[in-house]
């Protein structure tokens, strides 16, 4: 993703810290509970917050277009609108538009035409940069913290509707270059298992410090996590469902982003997460996704509802 220089002697202190005790730890130390549905009641209208670790430019890289095919299969609706930004990004830039959208996943919203509340939507989906978490959450820079920038989006959002907004936040997965030697790209396996621990470790923690602020600051307001990156990283760890995938199947270079199989994984940990039941075991995956994740298909989404805690 379009990122700043990541601080990387911090990022390599963690890289030393995380070793192998970040690899003991379990996805059970999550960034926070996720429940049933709200008020959506599995009619989602959803606008998405997001960077290029949620819609990197194309329909297969994009967690709505995946989102929208699972809801098809599972007799679910599913509408979006979302724009491109970090956090301070978004805020300086409300109100939102309908900046993204397209074939297999069009935009419901027309922001040139219709205001905000005018589309009701009941549900924001929010995440924070990848490359944020060498210092707290609510340590703030000229362009606010991670913290005060979601509070200003959840406010405003909440403000615009009347029954009030579910949040969602989208746990994405960390910069890698830190844990690329040169920031080369692709890592060996012994910097790819550093990576995933430090997203299961430190990276995973600072979610749930994330999400403790939040809700504290904003306790009558639903927020729920969703654990995408550190899902994915257990399977790959701690499971043998895409443990034989190639890195370079999975992402495409150092920021991360990934291909289609990537964005897959975390459309189907999102729709989980949000929908707060098992993605749809009869859902036929396509041939853009690798081979190993059609074959496994069924087993990886149980796997999924088990971390997500919605079985």
């Amino acid at each position: 993703m379009t990122k700043h220089k990541s601080p990387q002697p911090i990022l390599r202190l963690f890289h030393g810290i995380i070793g192998v005790s970040a690899l003991l730890l379990s996805l059970s130390i999550t960034a926070g509970p996720v429940h049933a549905a709200g008020h959506s009641k599995g009619d989602f209208r959803v606008y998405m917050f997001g960077h290029s670790l949620v819609d990197n430019g194309t329909e297969l890289s994009s967690i709505h277009y995946w989102m929208h095919q699972l809801s098809r299969a599972d007799n679910t609706t599913f509408r979006f609108a979302g724009q491109y930004g970090f956090l301070s990004q978004h805020v300086k830039s409300l109100p939102p538009v309908a900046q993204w959208g397209r074939r297999g996943s069009p935009s419901f919203w027309e922001s040139d035409s219709s205001s905000f509340a005018a589309a009701n939507f009941n549900a924001a989906l929010i995440t924070a940069a990848n490359f944020a978490q060498w210092q707290h959450p609510a340590v703030a820079d000229e362009n606010g913290s991670p913290v005060s920038n979601t509070l200003d989006l959840i406010d405003w959002v909440n403000a615009q509707e009347q029954e009030g907004i579910d949040i969602y936040i989208y746990v994405n997965w960390p910069d890698m270059a830190g844990y690329v030697a040169g920031e080369l790209f692709p890592p060996t396996a012994s910097e790819f298992a550093s990576y995933n621990a430090y997203t299961l470790g430190a990276f995973n923690n600072w979610w749930a410090e994330y999400l403790e602020e939040l809700t504290s600051a904003r306790p009558d307001v639903r927020i729920v996590s969703i654990p995408v990156g550190p899902t994915i990283a257990k399977m790959l760890t701690d499971t043998s469902l895409l443990s034989d995938i190639p890195v370079t199947d999975l992402y495409i270079d150092n920021a991360p982003h990934g291909q289609p199989t990537l964005y897959f994984l975390a459309g189907l940990i999102t729709y989980a997460g949000m929908y707060g039941k098992i993605p749809p075991e009869n859902y036929e995956v396509p041939s853009d996704i690798h081979p190993l994740v059609r074959q496994n298909y069924k087993e990886i989404a149980r796997f999924v509802a088990r971390e997500i805690g919605v079985e």
